[in-house]
C-alpha cells in the first residue's frame, strides 16, 4: 500500500512540488541549512509544540518554558505562541500546500527561525524573522538537487510536521 499511496500523492502533487522548487530555487544557494545545528544542542532541553489539544492547557506556562528549554513550534502553532508574547525559537513549515502558508501570513517573529525547505509555497520565504534555514527536500526536485551537492540536512518525516521538528531536536543532540 505504501508505494501505492506514495505513486498517487507525487501523481497528485508533483506539479506543484515542481514549480514550488522551480520558484524557490535561488534559495537553495543562499540559505544556510540547518546542518550547522547538527549536535549544538546537546547540553539543552527542547520542547515541541504543535497545535494538538494539550497546546491550550500548556499556553499559559510558554514563558516558562521557553526560559529553561529550546522551544520549537510548527507553522500551525506560531499563532497561539505569539499572542501569548512568545516568540519560538524555531518555527518548522515545509508542506508545500498554500493552505500551510497561510498559518504564517501575516505574522513575524523577529528572534524565530524558520526552517523549511525548498518546495515550500513561495510567500515562506517572505516570512519575517530572524532568518531562514533549509533542511534537503523530500521531494523529487528538491532530493536532485540535494544528490548534486547542495544538501542542507535530512530530516525524517512521519506525515506530521511535528515529526520533522522533533527529529530536528534530535539532529541538534
Amino acid at each position: 500500500n505504501k508505494d501505492e499511496i506514495n505513486t498517487r500523492t507525487q501523481r497528485r502533487f508533483g506539479k506543484l512540488w515542481q514549480r514550488n522548487t522551480c520558484k524557490n530555487i535561488r534559495h537553495l544557494v543562499s540559505k544556510r541549512g540547518i546542518a550547522s545545528f547538527e549536535n549544538m544542542g546537546k547540553d539543552l532541553d527542547a520542547c515541541v509544540l504543535g497545535a494538538g489539544p494539550s497546546l491550550d492547557t500548556i499556553l499559559p506556562f510558554i514563558g516558562e518554558i521557553k526560559k529553561r528549554c529550546l522551544l520549537i513550534a510548527v507553522d500551525t502553532a506560531l499563532r497561539a505562541c505569539l499572542r501569548q508574547g512568545v516568540e519560538p525559537d524555531f518555527v518548522f513549515l515545509s508542506d508545500p500546500q498554500y493552505w500551510n502558508a497561510r498559518h504564517i501570513q501575516g505574522l513575524s517573529s523577529l528572534s524565530s527561525i524558520l526552517v523549511t525547505e525548498v518546495a515550500a509555497y513561495p510567500s515562506v520565504f517572505r516570512f519575517s524573522c530572524k532568518e531562514i534555514v533549509l533542511s534537503d527536500s523530500w521531494y523529487p526536485v528538491g532530493r536532485y538537487f540535494a544528490d548534486k551537492g547542495l544538501k542542507k540536512g535530512l530530516l525524517g518525516t512521519g506525515g506530521s510536521i511535528a515529526t520533522s521538528a522533533w527529529d530536528f531536536c534530535r539532529f541538534c543532540g
